[in-house]
């Protein structure tokens, strides 16, 4: 199959990214859905893992491996009982702690990390969502409530953009977020953006006064 593998750890991620047509297709365990992939979302612990930052408990499992564990794609096979069938849409999320096997043509994921999309949902949207909105989800369900005045930090990233829009919809009161894309986190639904270049928000004055 086609994938994009790294040989090893390095700093250079033009110099390191190889592509290889003919590496060999992830063989289906029971548990899993093989997925032909259509899309993949790349994020920051992608590049952790690529450096070797993180290897105490991120570290791939050998060299060459493929990059990107966040997938959305089509279903080709899975166990007679599943609950998934050849054809259906899906997206699906890397096994923690190692996001690995996403950038190929076909990748096995454990069936508890994958779920159905909708027939309009584009793949590429699907695949973005697979890691950043559960973060932001879990987070928002734990530790906000209506009412609450919430400060997010980064705004317009992967799970900034999410929560922006979650905690709205949880019934905050007042959401201050820190990026320098004012006009995007106000669209999703901030009533302040911070310039985190400009401003540090651990010192405005009338947020020490009030909260």
């Amino acid at each position: 199959m086609k994938c994009i593998l790294i040989p090893r750890h390095g700093e250079d991620i033009d110099n390191l990214l190889t592509f290889s047509d003919n590496f060999p297709e992830p063989v289906r365990k029971a548990g899993q859905v093989l997925v032909k992939v259509q899309a993949c979302a790349l994020a920051p612990g992608d590049i952790r893992v690529m450096k070797g930052h993180c290897d105490y408990f991120q570290s791939p499992r050998g060299f060459p491996y493929i990059p990107g564990g966040d997938i959305s794609g089509i279903v080709q096979e899975a166990d007679d009982e599943s609950r998934f069938r050849p054809g259906d849409r899906v997206l699906g999320m890397f096994e923690i702690p190692r996001p690995l096997d996403g950038l190929a043509e076909y990748a096995c994921v454990k069936e508890n990390l994958v779920e159905k999309i909708p027939d309009d949902m584009r793949y590429v949207d699907a695949a973005a969502l697979t890691s950043s909105a559960v973060a932001s989800y879990n987070a928002c369900e734990s530790f906000i409530k209506p009412g609450d005045r919430v400060l997010i930090l980064g705004g317009s990233g992967g799970c900034g953009t999410f929560l922006i829009q979650m905690a709205k919809n949880k019934g905050a009161s007042y959401i201050a977020a820190t990026s320098t894309d004012t006009e995007l986190v106000k669209f999703l639904g901030a009533d302040e953006c911070i310039n985190y270049h400009k401003e540090k928000f651990w010192q405005i004055t009338k947020y020490e006064q009030d909260p």
